[in-house]
């Protein structure tokens, strides 16, 4: 949030509230809630959902993005389970927004919501621990040096094809030289998330506004350094720009295409909302806040092209 200027930044850490129903299945939180908020409360309560990779993020924030994890072949993207969400516009009105009430909202806000309004509360489809084998997860861990890297890769690649739906491999690549060179990154990581995405290409395309239904992989760079470490900031600049142009060509699309969470602000829009998405996006962009009020991160145009 430092680049951000001429606007007005909300807090709301203090909608922090979770509601569970357990006769219905479903949990409402508030825009203050993160994942790490809800996996006592659920659990204790006998039950699981879809979530991102990481626990620190807003759980509405994930899910109006998309939101990719680790169970996204079984359950589908953390999207897939929003069922209702409340929603501030730019008109100031309170809309309550699912698939029966503004449909078309509803469309858009699954994929590229932070353009629409400001969401005071979702509801999602929760899920009995009982069908994930009560919750328990099985963790194996492989540390390899780098000449091992190929013959790992032949591995993963036979017992990922095809993959079962319970199976997700995360692969994170640190370099000693690296840290050597900017000894104040080093926290970062280059992290490969393989994941399987049976549940999450079912569901049509044309039922959301999240473009990438058919990826089974993301790739992502982690750059960690000290606020004022300018040496270090530019080398993950310069560094993080080669990465992401190296291997986006075996990405297996024709264009880059980039998860709008993991973006990093320098891509093109149809990189991120994906083409085909974009018309019907400006359309509803135009209609609901022709003013262009919720501009910020990877804003939606009012016209396309």
């Amino acid at each position: 949030m430092s680049d951000f200027e001429n606007g007005v930044s909300l807090d709301l850490s203090k909608f922090n509230s979770i509601v569970i129903g357990s006769a219905a299945q479903t949990m409402t939180v508030g825009p203050g809630v993160h994942y790490r908020d809800i996996f006592d409360p659920l659990y204790n309560a006998g039950f699981y959902i879809q979530t991102g990779s990481c626990s620190c993020p807003s759980v509405i924030g994930v899910a109006i993005g998309g939101g990719v994890g680790r169970l996204m072949g079984k359950l589908g993207l953390t999207t897939d389970a929003l069922q209702s969400v409340r929603l501030v516009g730019a008109d100031g009105v309170v809309k309550t927004v699912s698939a029966t009430s503004y449909p078309d909202l509803w469309w858009a806000i699954r994929g590229a919501g932070a353009n629409y309004g400001v969401i005071t509360s979702a509801t999602f489809k929760i899920q009995p621990l009982s069908n994930n084998n009560g919750g328990n997860a099985f963790m194996l861990d492989f540390v390899l040096p780098a000449e091992k890297s190929l013959e790992y890769f032949n591995i993963i690649e036979k017992s990922f094809n095809p993959k079962p739906v319970n199976l997700a491999g995360i692969i994170v690549f640190n370099w000693n030289s690296t840290r050597d060179v900017y000894p104040g990154g080093r926290g970062s990581q280059v992290i490969l998330e393989l994941l399987t995405n049976n549940a999450t290409a079912a569901v049509p395309s044309s039922e959301t506004s999240w473009p990438w239904r058919d990826v089974r992989g993301f790739f992502q760079e982690l750059f960690v350094y000290d606020t004022g470490d300018s040496v270090t900031a530019q080398g993950a600049a310069t560094y993080g720009s080669q990465l992401r142009s190296q291997f986006a060509p075996y990405s297996g699309y024709s264009i880059p295409t980039v998860f709008v969470n993991y973006a990093r602000g320098d891509e093109k829009i149809e990189d991120i909302y994906g083409a085909d998405k974009l018309p019907r996006l400006a359309q509803l962009k135009q209609r609901y806040d022709p003013n262009n009020l919720f501009a910020y991160g990877h804003p939606i145009p009012l016209s396309y092209p």
